[in-house]
């Protein structure tokens, strides 16, 4: 255990046997403490250190042990299956959308993650409390690189082949879930045959890389890849009957040409399906950067500025999320404007300019539409018109009510925030062009978070170790009275008085969810 001040450490001890301690020469006044022990979560919380000659007795800080869920991998004749590699997912809830992750252990373990030994049975330790799904990847038969072969369709808890018909495993603080075994059953006898084509109609793309991505309800999820294909063509077998989105990707690194396509097909019991995928290359962008009233120490003499523009991917849809590389572009300005060009392949992307410092993006017009959010689609044409992007300097400032400082916008309970916390600020419209959150850490109970575009926002006061996410439906409505409106004017500093939201623990034990 530790006392820390601005997340350095200042002083430490190791607790004995009976777990008490004595951490000598701690710093004096507010400060950080923070305990780490192995199976146990890591609990960090303010505290305040009188002054030499009156030591801090009876300190009492608890730590919750952390999850475990075991079972067993099955085959379909009931044999144990050593080396399979088992997930626990959890459900998150981004702008609206469901995606599932795989969480991984707080307690550190190898890249490879959770593995069965020679009895098919796996541990997965360090979950924190919520409901999991466990499951377990399709394995696949050694092949050609063009040749996706699986042996195995995948496995969820308890006998399903799809999240869909996934059950949920809930665990608390310290609980041990046992039993949640999963069998595994052979790949059925399916088959795909596809060829990547360009745009001219050709059979192509020979170092294309091949993703497969199933539809499961709700949500998309790869299960296998080829790096490579036969001269264009591709092969896909054992893949459970269902919907599919097949994926072909490349980029050539000496010459920096990259393509990119994407084609849904269905798979069916006993059909053999055939399906083509066009490969676009990529399209040029053109566009120019204007300025909003600039401040006058920006530039040189000359009036020359720098920037940058960048299209990120729509990390929302997993066959979109990894491009085949990062597209941006140096915008050299001169003035109030500065031009750029870049080129992307087709897709959906978020627009993100980088600098000056201190300005924000205040809207973006494609042939003098406005895009909302700053999305937008390169469609397989390309962009027609000009893309421009207007960005302005006037931001305010939201922080935190400071002792003995009372304001018009003070709301809320008051008190000191957890410092292993995150103030969050939602824009109230949902198609804002800035960037759709802003966030601050809380250090010594209070935050400031700066450089904010003038707007309507909500605020929340977000535990790191929640167990739920902000933007879960099923706790979504229990967090309204947790948040507060704040309007952040020009050059002003909006000041907040915020609670912290309980975490899924709290909920629970208070009956509000």
């Amino acid at each position: 255990m530790a006392v820390t001040d601005r997340e350095r450490e200042k002083v430490s001890a190791f607790t004995r046997f009976n777990g008490s301690f004595v951490i000598e020469n701690a710093p004096v006044g507010d400060h950080g403490i923070g305990v780490a022990a192995s199976g146990y979560e890591l609990l960090r919380k303010r505290i305040r250190i009188p002054p030499p000659g009156r030591p801090l007795d009876g300190l009492v800080l608890r730590i919750n042990r952390l999850a475990v869920i075991t079972g067993r991998v099955l085959d379909e004749n009931g044999r144990a299956v050593a080396g399979a590699r088992v997930e626990a997912l959890q459900e998150q809830f981004l702008e609206g959308r469901v995606r599932w992750r795989e969480q991984m252990s707080h307690i550190a373990i190898g890249h490879d993650g959770f593995r069965t030994d020679d009895r098919g049975v796996y541990r997965i330790f360090g979950l924190l409390p919520g409901e999991y799904v466990i499951a377990v990847p399709p394995k696949e038969k050694p092949g050609m690189d063009s040749v996706l072969r699986l042996a195995t369709a995948p496995g969820y808890f308890p006998n399903a082949d799809s999240l869909s018909g996934a059950a949920r495993v809930k665990v608390e603080w310290g609980e041990e879930k046992q039993g949640v075994d999963v069998r595994l059953v052979t790949a059925p006898s399916t088959s795909v045959h596809g060829r990547v084509l360009s745009t001219d109609g050709r059979v192509s793309c020979s170092s294309c890389t091949i993703e497969v991505y199933r539809r499961d309800g709700r949500s998309v999820r790869q299960v296998g890849s080829r790096s490579k294909t036969g001269r264009g063509m591709f092969s896909l077998f054992g893949l459970p009957p269902g919907q599919y989105i097949a994926v072909a990707r490349l980029y050539d690194r000496r010459t920096g040409s990259q393509a990119f396509g994407r084609q849904p097909f269905t798979v069916s019991e006993g059909k053999v399906e055939t399906l083509e995928i066009v490969a676009h290359g990529g399209r040029t962008i053109v566009g120019r950067l204007v300025l909003l009233d600039p401040p006058d120490s920006m530039g040189d003499e000359s009036g020359a500025w720098s920037s940058e523009v960048q299209l990120e991917a729509d990390y929302l849809d997993p066959p979109e999320n990894r491009r085949t590389r990062v597209m941006f572009a140096k915008v050299e300005g001169m003035g109030r404007e500065g031009p750029f060009e870049l080129t992307a392949v087709p897709g959906r992307y978020r627009l993100m300019m980088f600098g000056p410092k201190g300005a924000y993006v205040k809207g973006v017009e494609i042939d003098g539409r406005p895009v909302p959010g700053s999305k937008l689609t390169v469609p397989r044409s390309g962009i027609s018109g000009g893309v421009v992007v207007t960005m302005s300097f006037a931001t305010g400032t939201v922080r935190e009510l400071e002792d003995g400082e009372s304001s018009v916008a003070l709301l809320g309970k008051g008190g000191l925030l957890p410092p292993a916390s995150t103030v969050w600020l939602l824009p109230t419209e949902d198609d804002s062009p800035s960037r759709r959150w802003f966030s601050g850490t809380v250090r010594k109970g209070g935050f400031e978070i700066t450089a904010v575009p003038p707007g309507e926002y909500e605020a929340f006061a977000f535990p790191d170790a929640a167990g739920y996410g902000i933007e879960d439906p099923r706790y979504r409505k229990k967090l309204a009275r947790y948040g507060r409106k704040v309007e952040v004017k020009s050059g002003e500093t909006a000041v907040l008085d915020l609670q912290a939201m309980p975490t899924r623990e709290q909920f629970d034990q208070e009956g509000l969810r």
